[in-house]
């Protein structure tokens, strides 16, 4: 039966369909996976801005920020 089920054209069109499902869904994955990863970083710039503003230039906001995120983020 399995040679009868592939030898089919159905299959094969069966099977470049799923195929196709799943690089859509990879690319669409990766999509919101960067658009989330932008908006983070917009939202992380514009927080420092804020805090820069509030507490004046010189106040070493992104030397302490750094520090604790390389805490929280050793890799």
């Amino acid at each position: 039966m399995g040679k009868y089920v592939y030898q089919h054209h159905e299959y094969d069109n069966w099977a470049e369909f799923i195929t196709i499902k799943i690089k859509l869904a990879q690319t669409n994955a990766a999509i919101k996976v960067n658009s989330e990863m932008l908006t983070l970083y917009w939202e992380i710039g514009y927080s420092i801005l804020e805090k820069q503003n509030k507490n004046g230039w010189g106040s070493k906001v992104i030397d302490l920020l750094a520090v604790d995120l390389a805490k929280n983020f050793p890799q």
